[in-house]
């Protein structure tokens, strides 16, 4: 595909996507989108060590990603050690809308350590991720 047909292409697509736009859509997607909208391969939701095991627990329930564009999307599972994170939602918000109250639940003890830990590369898109982990059986 040449570039303007890729950016025609991209510019098309919701600001989000979701599995079910994603499921009505033949067309390859742009590079852009590859790593939210990849089935069935194996792709990690990362966190730092520190609030690993908080997500296993079930106690931290939400995350801000400061990125280019989404690397996730709503339904889809990430692995995480033993299991699965699975989202179930994902918004972009602006950079007022981040809250003390919103650091805390998303496992941090103040705005300023969530600001340290997320904003972090070239991202100028707020994302704010709902998800819920689910180990694997057996």
């Amino acid at each position: 595909m040449a570039f303007i047909e890729l950016y025609d292409l991209y510019r098309s697509l919701p600001q989000i996507p979701t599995v079910e736009f994603a499921k009505k859509k033949t067309f390859k997607l742009p590079q852009v989108y590859s790593s939210a909208l990849s089935f069935g391969q194996t792709i990690l939701m990362q966190f730092s060590k520190t609030l690993r095991e908080r997500v296993k627990t079930g106690e931290i329930t939400t995350s801000i990603r400061f990125w280019k564009y989404p690397h996730v999307m709503a339904g889809s599972h990430y692995k995480l050690d033993g299991g699965e994170v699975i989202i179930t939602s994902i918004r972009e918000i602006n950079f007022d809308d981040i809250s003390e109250a919103i650091a805390r639940k998303s496992g941090f003890s103040s705005l300023a350590a969530l600001l340290n830990t997320a904003q972090h590369g070239t991202g100028h898109h707020i994302y704010f991720i709902r998800f819920y982990y689910m180990e694997k059986s057996n």
